[in-house]
């Protein structure tokens, strides 16, 4: 195997030396490229001594792991992936909003504080302890109703889209997915206020928020208008958000998710892949569910592959 200075049949032989490879798949060797000249030159690092030469490839040498996938029918993430993907090849961007598989919260909202549209007092009679012996006590029952909340949930964060649901009063996780929150016991006859609600995603003063009764996730999404709701708490740290998502998901899975590669593109020396996440189970379906689209590079940070089962 014959390596030189530059990509070209003239340039210096290099002395030959082990070459940095990594294993793909179901046993399958490929040589990892850091550069590309044309079709058939490709830049390769000596194992361990970050030296590089160039090689003229023949097919009875090496594949290059880029040609094996771009002839992969089946890829998957493994434990090594860092669970986000990204907007745009080389990750200058923020990270796209789906991570693991799970919708990532941004934070909650209180649902707005309502005035009682009637009231009514009766008296009762109710059993009370007194010195281990029950007796009855006559006390008033007040209750208190509220007219409906009928708060719209559209399509898309716009007045115009399709409503997709209407929030009832005093139940809001009959729609949209919930955090339990321990509050003061009410005044008796008083209802219990509603749990506040999850967001999911905050864009132009419209809230996403996760719906109950539509796939992925226990439901489909749909949007709020903020000021149509009471106060916006943004979580501050990473462990609010984890918490949030675990309460209303589960914990992630770290291996497991199936992948559709649809671009390839170096950015400095990273191969950066565009691919849509599939469900598990649904990844050897003709349709299957499409959790998140995105770039992600191929190596981790121990420049160990994210990739798994290439499959020909």
């Amino acid at each position: 195997m014959e390596l030189r200075e530059r990509p070209d049949g003239r340039s210096r032989p290099v002395p030959p030396g082990p070459l940095r490879r990594t294993w793909v798949g179901l046993g399958e060797e490929a040589a990892w490229a850091f550069g590309r000249e044309g079709t058939r030159w490709f830049e390769v690092e000596f194992e361990g001594s970050g030296r590089r030469a160039w090689i003229f490839r023949r097919a009875e040498q090496f594949t290059p792991l880029e040609e094996l996938l771009d002839r992969a029918f089946s890829l998957a993430l493994n434990e090594r992936w860092p669970k986000r993907l990204y907007r745009s090849a080389g990750g200058g961007e923020p990270p796209a909003p789906f991570m693991d598989g799970r919708p990532t919260v941004v934070g909650s909202a209180e649902m707005p504080a309502q005035r009682p549209a009637g009231e009514t007092t009766r008296p009762v009679t109710a059993p009370v302890l007194r010195d281990g012996k029950p007796e009855a006590v006559e006390m008033k029952e007040t209750r208190r109703s509220y007219a409906p909340l009928d708060i719209p949930v559209h399509a898309t964060p716009s007045d115009a889209s399709p409503i997709l649901h209407r929030m009832p009063a005093g139940a809001p996780f009959a729609v949209a997915r919930t955090f339990k929150k321990n509050r003061p016991a009410p005044t008796f006859g008083e209802p219990m206020p509603p749990p506040p609600l999850a967001v999911l995603e905050v864009r132009g003063g419209w809230y996403r928020v996760q719906l109950l009764d539509a796939p992925p996730f226990g439901g489909g999404q749909g949007w709020v208008e903020g000021s149509k709701l009471g106060p916006l708490h943004r979580f501050e740290s990473d462990l609010e958000r984890e918490e949030a998502r675990e309460t209303l998901w589960g914990r992630s899975q770290d291996v497991g998710f199936g992948l559709r590669l649809l671009d390839k593109r170096w950015v400095e020396d990273q191969l950066w892949l565009s691919v849509e996440v599939l469900d598990k189970n649904d990844a050897v379906k003709e349709k299957p569910l499409v959790l998140g689209a995105g770039w992600l590079p191929i190596f981790d940070g121990n420049g160990q592959l994210v990739v798994d089962r290439i499959l020909d």
